[in-house]
């Protein structure tokens, strides 16, 4: 059976929340910074949930007429910014046959973008118009499990920075939280 490792990405593999830097970036565009500015207050304030922000983020990501160069450029910086310690330490896990995954929370937009750089597979958020699979939590650990089911692999490592990717990090037979 193959080894399979899983990474988180947000405080882990990057040193920051990719989601907020994402923000941050849209706050700079004319036009759009307004809807952000609202959205983020009302996820601050409670009154909106993570998927219902996610799904509105990203809604106003794609409809930007540059989204694939903006897309790509904010892929690259976040490849620019990946943990060289993290990185050693999935190297040191790993050998030549094993299956390296970013799991992420965040979304696929440019989730599924960095994982192809890095290459390795990925389970993330995805968000569609209506409806988003938000890769937090359990449901990050029933998306993985459902992808790389137990019987086809050897769950070898996985590294995260939360404690809510507890469940998913004790399917391995090594794990660490940062």
């Amino acid at each position: 059976m193959k080894k399979i490792n899983a990474i988180d990405l947000d405080k882990t593999l990057l040193p920051y929340d990719s989601v907020r830097s994402l923000v941050l970036k849209l706050f700079m565009v004319p036009g759009l910074s307004a809807r952000v500015f609202i959205y983020s207050a009302l996820r601050k304030a409670g009154l909106m949930s993570r998927k219902e922000f996610l799904r509105l983020i990203t809604g106003l990501l794609r409809g930007r007429k540059d989204y694939d160069n903006f897309i790509g450029t904010f892929t690259e910086r976040l490849f620019r910014d990946l943990s060289a310690d993290i990185l050693a330490l999935v190297r040191k896990n790993s050998d030549a046959f094993t299956v390296n995954v970013l799991c992420t929370a965040s979304p696929s937009d440019y989730a599924a973008r960095l994982a192809e750089r890095l290459g390795w597979d990925c389970v993330c958020s995805r968000v569609e118009k209506d409806s988003v699979s938000h890769a937090y939590g359990d449901k990050k650990k029933a998306l993985f499990l459902e992808k790389y089911p137990a019987a086809d692999y050897t769950y070898n490592f996985a590294v995260s920075d939360c404690k809510s990717d507890l469940g998913l990090l004790k399917l391995f037979s090594k794990y660490k939280i940062v």
